[in-house]
């Protein structure tokens, strides 16, 4: 704020400056109530609700979708019957473009494996 702003604004009177006050919170009043009506009637509207969701999800989709840049792909390996450790452990992953499979551990395995068996 320069000098001459700030000396205006001293120079105003105070019923003037609460004025600009109450013209600006009644506009923020307005704005919120015209909001909660809004979303009043989404709650009331189970149609009206869906197609602002999916306006929403087009919106969301056009401003963030790009290529996959991962490719799924199939591990091949002997099935393994559940609750088999080992096929458990290692899950096989493959980015577009690697030769080799990278191998993930599971989480829960290593925690599994250092507790001590029940009693």
């Amino acid at each position: 704020m320069s000098d001459r702003q700030s000396d205006a604004i001293l120079a105003m009177p105070l019923r003037r400056l609460t004025g600009i006050e109450q013209e600006n919170l009644q506009t923020e009043f307005d704005e919120l109530t015209a909001r909660m009506e809004e979303l009043r009637k989404l709650l009331g509207d189970r149609r009206e609700l869906l197609k602002t969701l999916k306006k929403d999800l087009r919106t969301l989709k056009k401003k963030y979708s790009d290529q996959r840049r991962t490719q799924i792909v199939a591990v091949s390996s002997p099935v393994e019957e559940p609750g088999n450790q080992a096929a458990e452990e290692d899950a096989g992953t493959r980015r577009q473009g690697d030769a080799e499979k990278s191998k993930i551990q599971n989480p829960k395995s290593k925690i599994q494996n250092s507790l001590p068996p029940p009693t």
